[in-house]
């Protein structure tokens, strides 16, 4: 390849060296070289690859979240090395940003349909999930997420959405989660202390232990899992819960005696 040299020159130092001659633009390590970056047709095929990785069936097939997720692996590795080589027009940042929006609000390429809550207009939070909740403490657990939902409030501006869980006003995934923390964990009313002489694995379970965590036949019932019963395995004489395994059941008190003997 020569670079400001007359073909004729480049021609006959390839026909010397026995190689061919290399006309551009050609690729290289993946990326475009020699052609003209700021055209919007020399972005084509990253705009084609970002729409096979964002076709119409994933969109139909994933949820809100899987759609998010999926967003930003694909709009974030595949035309992330080009842009940090070129200068993106205009035009193909309008095109990438059309392609973002109705994959994620599931509409089809090209669609200029507004944005519809699925379901025919269905605006409860419950279209929201893959699969309606199935009653028990799903249903409970639900109906406490709708009601923690209403007493939040999102102000629309002109370029972003106020999330009034943070000081600052923009939505973090922290802040959802101690949100949700707060209303959702025990409060054990003492600080765990996690001692050093033991291994790990007695830590973590003294520490399920004592915020009641196992998944014990009583626990898996909470969760609205049928359990046909719930009678302890050892000694049958009662319910299975965290404090009748480890404290209560006859056999477990029996071998804690001989061991502290």
């Amino acid at each position: 390849m020569g670079i400001n040299m007359e073909s004729a020159q480049v021609i006959q130092a390839a026909a010397k060296l026995g190689c061919l001659v290399l006309k551009c633009p050609f690729y290289y390590l993946g990326t475009r070289v020699g052609g003209s970056m700021t055209r919007v047709q020399a972005w084509q095929e990253i705009v084609e690859k970002v729409k096979s990785r964002l076709s119409k069936w994933k969109s139909k097939t994933l949820s809100i979240g899987g759609r998010l997720t999926l967003l930003k692996s694909g709009l974030g590795s595949i035309p992330v090395f080009h842009m940090s080589i070129f200068k993106v027009p205009s035009k193909v940042l309008h095109i990438l940003e059309s392609i973002r929006s109705h994959f994620f609000n599931g509409h089809d390429p090209g669609s200029k349909k507004a944005w519809s809550p699925p379901n025919s207009g269905d605006t409860s939070l419950v279209c929201s999930f893959r699969r309606i909740p199935r009653g028990g403490i799903e249903q409970n657990q639900f109906d406490s997420l709708v009601e923690l939902v209403r007493s939040v409030t999102i102000v629309p501006s002109a370029d972003r959405w106020n999330w009034n869980l943070e000081s600052t006003g923009i939505f973090s995934v922290a802040s959802a989660r101690r949100r949700i923390d707060e209303i959702c964990l025990l409060n054990i009313g003492e600080e765990t202390r996690w001692v050093k002489c033991v291994p790990i694995k007695i830590n973590v379970l003294a520490w399920k232990i004592k915020t009641d965590a196992l998944p014990t036949r009583f626990n898996i019932s909470r969760r609205g899992i049928d359990i046909q019963d719930m009678s302890c395995l050892i000694c049958d004489n009662a319910i299975e819960s965290t404090d009748h395994l480890f404290f209560r059941c006859g056999l477990v008190r029996d071998i804690a005696n001989k061991v502290l003997s």
